[in-house]
């Protein structure tokens, strides 16, 4: 995660972490085209479109709307690819913790099995979007003295989290919690960049927002386990302690929840504003 630098302007800073993690990206995508796998790059996308809402205010909500539609595109290429990662993980986790047997899972998930890819063809494509967003980059025009929309921007990243959560983990439905997740890594994000510039009170959030991450995640892929086929069959064994990790899961979500965002939007985004006001000096 690369931080802002106050030694720039900050429009030039932001457009030169934007560019760099264009280039940076571009570089992931190369190594998904020679057999590595996915998940750096789609981690380097979710970022970019942290980025993307940090100055959506300031380039306006068509140039973000089209920059952000182009990013989904991009992430797609990868979905499939990143699944099947995913699943791998969690399924290591449930061994670790002791909740499920490495014979169950294997009946589930066999060694060996073909892992799917991006084709050459797909990649690409991939790059070629990445073009067409460095041309749309190169064209907005960001303030370099007005900072007052970003610290804006960072605030309506923290109230949106803060809402999908609460409603996320009252519901303990799939499809709210991944919602409040990708909430979560905007707003992480959105910390992690201002970590070099930001106090230590503002900065301490990222070690417990990482957990938050993590944790919404495994009930994610948790969940797409519960959905694999065979899971009634030859997975069945695995219920059990899939519905002890969930359990666990939320708990800590809720925990982490409550002490992350307790605070207003109003009194999250006062540190953040009055940051943007020294650099802006």
């Amino acid at each position: 995660m690369r931080e802002l630098k106050s030694h720039l302007p900050p429009g030039v800073a932001l457009r030169k972490v934007v560019l760099m993690d264009l280039t940076s990206l571009s570089a992931e995508i190369e190594r998904v085209n020679d057999g590595q796998g996915v998940h750096a790059a789609r981690r380097k996308i979710k970022l970019f479109r942290s980025l993307l809402r940090l100055m959506s205010l300031q380039i306006g909500k068509r140039e973000f709307r089209l920059a952000d539609a182009e990013l989904r595109q991009l992430a797609r290429t990868f979905a499939e690819a990143r699944k099947e990662e995913a699943m791998a993980e969690v399924c290591s986790k449930l061994v670790a913790a002791g909740h499920v047997r490495r014979e169950d899972i294997e009946r589930l998930l066999p060694k060996g099995a073909q892992r799917k890819a991006p084709t050459s063809r797909t990649l690409a494509g991939a790059q070629a979007i990445l073009v067409a967003i460095r041309r749309r980059v190169l064209s907005w025009r960001l303030p370099k003295a007005d900072t007052s929309l970003y610290a804006e921007a960072a605030g309506e990243t923290y109230r949106r989290a803060k809402r999908r959560l609460r409603i996320a983990l009252r519901s303990g439905v799939v499809g709210d919690l991944h919602q409040a997740r990708k909430s979560v890594i905007h707003h992480l994000h959105h910390i992690q960049m201002h970590s070099g510039l930001a106090s230590k009170e503002v900065c301490s959030r990222v070690k417990h927002l990482t957990k938050l991450r993590v944790a919404l995640g495994d009930l994610n892929d948790l969940s797409e386990l519960a959905n694999l086929p065979g899971i009634d069959g030859a997975g069945a064994e695995l219920r059990p302690g899939m519905e002890t990790m969930r359990k666990e899961l939320l708990r800590e979500a809720r925990s982490l929840s409550e002490s992350l965002f307790a605070e207003s939007t109003d009194a999250f985004r006062k540190p953040i504003a009055a940051m943007w006001r020294s650099w802006r000096k």
